[in-house]
């Protein structure tokens, strides 16, 4: 079955830092709508806290605290962008302090700005080299990228300067997934669920690297521990169908991505993998509707064109099979299968020009197919030509001679 990468991905932001009387105002009326303030934030009360953040501000304009607070407010708010104007305002009062270039950055990763978002936590470094946090966040901007090596190199900085960092372990061990770094990987989750047992991503890491490793009990022992945090884990449910697929537990494998598919009814790669199901348990009706709610969704998505004309074929709607095989090879020329499946249509409809043009490609793309050898070597003989079925058939044996020995 196939695997789409899943990226799970995360910014760590300061805690709940918000400044209250003890810093002092430079205007004394400030003090009780900073409280106020942060009485509301704390209260997840956001529209009033910010209204109280902002008269704080029209009363001083220069106070750092006030402007700091309000930032920390739009953010809840999602109003980005008056966030950013806030938090420009608190580098003009006071260019050196720490955790606003922090901020800033997260605002522009937010906003699909990363190249912005990563000179942020530069400058959050330059000014804090031991902000595991900054370290963290650039190395997650840098994963998104898929510059894995790099992101992994400033992952392992954020967990060297802050060992304890939440959810550290969890960004690198996926950055080593990703690096096929499975050893590295497993040593990493395994430290992000002994700091947190309850890290969702986690759990669901350490079961891809389970799965990729072929170690299916493992594997599927921590999707199950997934879905136990979280029933609602669409791609726990998909991979622990993969696993049971791998085991020829079909029924299984089909309620675990019914489940998915009931979670995100749109994603195609659930589809795809349930259609699959579906064939392997000879629900061909439940395919084909499948198959093609897949290609409503993608009009190109892996090879679902030719799976449907597989069907077909075994239905023996032949019509309904060339045309899906034919638009396979439209969209993936470099499909063998297609080819071949459309050799063995011709042949046996004594079409025997199409039959050899679409064998020989299989051969072209694949030259040591011998199924598509003897297949050729089947026409030609059937054609009365049986030099070139001789010459085909034992191209056939050799193949196959060649592929049954021991590898030395």
């Amino acid at each position: 079955m196939n695997k789409r990468i899943v990226v799970f991905s995360f910014l760590i932001g300061l805690g709940i830092v918000l400044f209250s009387s003890e810093w002092g105002y430079s205007e004394q009326s400030l003090a009780p709508y900073i409280k106020l303030g942060v009485d509301y934030y704390h209260l997840k009360q956001y529209t009033k806290a910010r209204k109280a953040f902002e008269e704080a501000v029209k009363l001083d304009p220069g106070d750092f605290e006030a402007h700091y607070n309000l930032a920390r407010t739009l953010i809840e708010l999602k109003d980005y962008e008056s966030a950013t104007k806030e938090l420009m305002a608190c580098l003009e009062l006071r260019p050196g302090s720490s955790g606003i270039h922090l901020l800033l950055g997260n605002l522009f990763s937010y906003q699909g700005l990363p190249e912005k978002a990563m000179s942020e936590y530069e400058k959050e470094i330059a000014i804090d080299p031991r902000s595991g946090i900054a370290w963290h966040n650039l190395g997650q901007i840098l994963y998104w990228q898929g510059a894995y090596e790099k992101a992994v190199e400033k992952l392992e900085k954020a967990i060297d300067v802050n060992p304890g960092l939440e959810r550290g372990y969890t960004s690198l061990g996926m950055g080593y997934f990703e690096l096929g770094h499975w050893d590295k990987a497993l040593e990493a989750l395994q430290k992000a669920v002994t700091q947190d047992p309850e890290d969702v991503d986690a759990h669901l890491y350490l079961g891809r690297v389970h799965l990729e490793e072929k170690n299916y009990e493992k594997a599927e022992k921590e999707l199950e521990a997934v879905i136990g945090l979280d029933p609602r884990n669409s791609h726990a449910h998909a991979y622990l169908a993969n696993i049971y697929m791998e085991k020829g537990r079909y029924f299984n494998a089909e309620s675990e991505l019914e489940a998915a598919v009931q979670i995100e009814p749109d994603e195609p790669i659930f589809l795809y993998n349930l259609a699959h199901t579906y064939v392997e348990l000879q629900k061909y009706k439940q395919a084909i509707e499948e198959f093609q709610q897949v290609l409503r969704l993608e009009p190109v998505f892996e090879d679902t064109y030719f799976r449907l004309g597989s069907i077909y074929y075994k239905q023996g709607k032949i019509e309904q099979a060339i045309d899906c095989y034919e638009k396979e090879i439209q969209h993936h020329p470099d499909n063998p299968d297609a080819y071949f499946n459309l050799g063995l249509i011709y042949l046996e409809q004594k079409e025997y020009g199409l039959s050899e043009q679409n064998l020989e490609m299989v051969i072209q793309i694949s030259p040591h197919d011998a199924e598509a050898h003897e297949v050729l070597g089947d026409l030609y003989a059937e054609k009365g030509m049986y030099s070139q079925a001789v010459e085909e058939h034992e191209k056939a044996i050799q193949i196959r001679s060649r592929g049954s020995q021991a590898p030395e």
